[in-house]
């Protein structure tokens, strides 16, 4: 991500990013155009919608607050979020099965730090990596040609 995607995400959104948040995406594997993950993407138009989607939508009955920043989603319609008014940012899922009450957002997990967060990130994508792998190896249908499949 560079200096411009920043300018453009603090200007689309009406807020300053933490300084944490900014390190880690400018490290190496951020720098592509198809730059993170799902769970914390590197692209800023995807940040910038992602955030004016659960602004104007809420999350759950809940408004969301403009203070919390979407970095990423986990697919199943959680949202991770990091609190740009907190000191020390720290990473946490907003979990759509546990808010339940229109009056405030409920977190099932939480990560100190940026770097925390990247390292669960990694984790889940190299297990992920390996589960495909050895599906795929299983797979009698990777043996067979496409006509012998039916």
């Amino acid at each position: 991500m560079t200096a411009e995607d920043f300018e453009k995400i603090e200007k689309e959104l009406s807020l300053s990013l933490p300084s944490a948040y900014r390190e880690v995406l400018m490290r190496p594997e951020f720098q592509s155009e198809a730059a993170g993950f799902q769970e914390f993407t590197g692209d800023a138009d995807e940040i910038i919608g992602l955030n004016l989607e659960v602004r104007t939508d809420g999350f759950c009955g809940v408004k969301w607050p403009v203070n919390y920043l979407v970095i990423g989603d986990d697919g199943a319609g959680d949202y991770y979020f990091t609190d740009v008014n907190r000191t020390m940012p720290a990473v946490f899922l907003a979990d759509h099965e546990r808010t339940i009450s229109p009056k405030r957002i409920v977190a099932s997990e939480a990560y100190e730090t940026f770097g925390d967060f990247i390292g669960f990130v990694a984790r889940l994508q190299s297990e992920t990596d390996a589960v495909f792998a050895e599906e795929e190896a299983k797979s009698p249908t990777q043996k067979k040609p496409w006509w012998k499949l039916w």
